[in-house]
């Protein structure tokens, strides 16, 4: 079975400890993860402004050199549609559970004139962080639901409304890179196929399991959390393919096991849980199977005085047929 295996860190635990155990763990990708939450717009900034950096960029091309792709995986919208515009324009944001406007997550797909803003902001950020092999993960904000209530957006799902809006980030994106592919992140509310809206060619299946029992194989189907989104893949892969299709899962996400708290937590990776779930989305065709890997840099390795898994998570699949 043929497919890529990649981790994704924080662009500031990037060093280079981390690209030697990359390089020796013969990873094929990694994927720089800023923080998400309320600090997604100014982490984003953060990454924007490490670019810059002499010494970062050397530590990329080390990364490309040894055949390593460097993606950019990262929650957008507060970005690409500045929570500040709300004063100026608060037509272009979600209409929250209780009928008002609000700034607070996401925005409103049904209004035109942000739409077209979102193009615009899609294009600057496609130029900014141009990725060699075309690939783009810019996701919408980190929650779990943050649907618009508007009228006319009630009428679609909350899959159908993020396809809406990633139909418009990637027109964007190939203002700068024709030969963009963005990613569809099955996420909570997003796990369910659209239904009404087809996504443009080039929008690519990104599915993330983040409701589970981390520690139980997903394909388990005594655990109800994890029959419901392991039930989900097939569903999914019919509707979006299996070109560039990408399982993002949370074997090694350190800063979940953290509770996102700092110091990091001492890491124990669930070998056997990893090990069947590798193989399960081999088995399924993905293309991409990746997992974060956040909370595992040098003050991991300061704090616990260990290295992190890196060489047992790829050993993992190693053991796929």
């Amino acid at each position: 079975m043929s497919f890529y295996k990649g981790l994704l860190i924080h662009p500031e635990e990037l060093s280079n400890d981390w690209i030697k155990w990359a390089v020796d763990a013969k990873l094929d990708m990694i994927g720089l993860h800023p923080v998400g939450g309320e600090e997604a717009c100014s982490s984003l900034d953060n990454l924007l402004q490490l670019l810059k950096s002499k010494e970062f960029l050397d530590n990329l091309n080390h990364l490309k050199k040894s055949g390593i792709q460097v993606e950019y995986c990262l929650h957008a919208l507060s970005w690409l549609l500045p929570r500040k515009l709300f004063e100026q324009h608060p037509e272009w944001f979600r209409v929250n559970e209780e009928g008002q406007r609000s700034p607070d997550k996401n925005f409103c797909p049904s209004n035109p004139e942000a739409m077209a803003f979102l193009e615009q902001q899609s294009h600057k950020l496609g130029e900014l962080l141009y990725t060699d092999n075309h690939r783009y993960h810019f996701w919408a904000d980190d929650v779990a639901s943050g649907r618009c209530c508007c009228p006319e957006c009630l009428n679609y799902s909350p899959s159908d409304n993020q396809m809406r809006v990633l139909n418009v980030i990637l027109k964007g994106i190939r203002h700068a890179d024709p030969k963009a592919k963005l990613s569809y992140l099955a996420y909570y509310d997003t796990l369910e196929p659209p239904e009404r809206v087809a996504p443009d060619d080039g929008i690519f299946l990104e599915f993330a399991p983040m409701d589970r029992d981390y520690h139980r194989p997903l394909a388990d189907g005594l655990i109800e959390k994890n029959k419901k989104q392991y039930q989900m893949i097939a569903k999914l892969l019919d509707f979006f393919g299996k070109g560039d299709a990408t399982a993002l899962d949370y074997w090694m996400d350190n800063s979940l096991f953290s509770g996102w708290k700092k110091p990091p937590a001492l890491f124990n990776l669930d070998v056997p849980v990893l090990c069947a779930d590798a193989a399960m989305y081999a088995g399924f065709g993905f293309e991409y199977i990746t997992s974060f890997a956040c909370y595992l840099g040098p003050d991991y390795v300061e704090t616990h005085n260990v290295m992190p898994p890196i060489k047992d998570f790829a050993e993992c699949f190693d053991k796929i047929k």
